[in-house]
């Protein structure tokens, strides 16, 4: 739709359009065109006809979506590094699918291995000190509501050896949706 108002609007006002469209075939299968339509006007200024060149780049669509999946895999790896470099131990909470991620740091800094800490938010909050239980929760409530873009708080996790270990952790929403959770 944002396509063909960009084209209706340039040619009503007799300027070039150039635009990339996803097309389809009878069959179904999608291809991607790049379309150039260009004015042609009289001596008088008038526009006399519109002339339309039409390439398929598919290819060159699918080649640059490969470039930009290696790109991304390369930069997740380039974090990776520096994450797993620094030492800290993170886990990120998805609250559509209520699923956490816990990193192996992290559960290595309380003594666990990967597979003794499930993905769920519980295996941070019965970790967290019962004194310090309530202040936390506050915490990522007022993050995930918008009273606070980022969190900052210094709180006890149990460790698998029963020892208690100061932790910082740090934090930020990194998507809302539409209504602002």
């Amino acid at each position: 739709i944002e396509t063909g108002l960009k084209i209706k609007t340039a040619l009503r006002k007799c300027e070039p359009v150039h635009v990339e469209i996803l097309n389809y075939r009878k069959d179904g299968v999608s291809f991607w065109n790049q379309l150039s339509i260009s004015p042609v006007f009289d001596n008088n200024g008038n526009v006399i006809q519109f002339i339309g060149v039409q390439n398929n780049i598919t290819e060159q669509k699918i080649a640059a979506q490969k470039i930009a999946a290696q790109k991304l895999l390369e930069d997740e790896a380039r974090w990776k590094f520096a994450i797993e470099g620094a030492g800290v131990g993170i886990w990120d909470w998805d609250l559509t699918t209520n699923i956490v991620f816990y990193s192996s740091r992290w559960k290595q800094m309380l003594g666990y291995s990967n597979d003794e800490v499930g993905n769920g938010l519980e295996e941070l909050t019965k970790r967290v000190h019962p004194e310090d239980l309530p202040n936390v929760l506050k915490n990522v409530e007022d993050h995930q509501c918008g009273a606070s873009n980022e969190s900052s708080i210094e709180y006890r996790l149990l460790c698998k050896d029963n020892s208690w270990k100061w932790i910082l952790a740090r934090g930020l929403v990194i998507n809302r949706d539409k209504n602002g959770n």
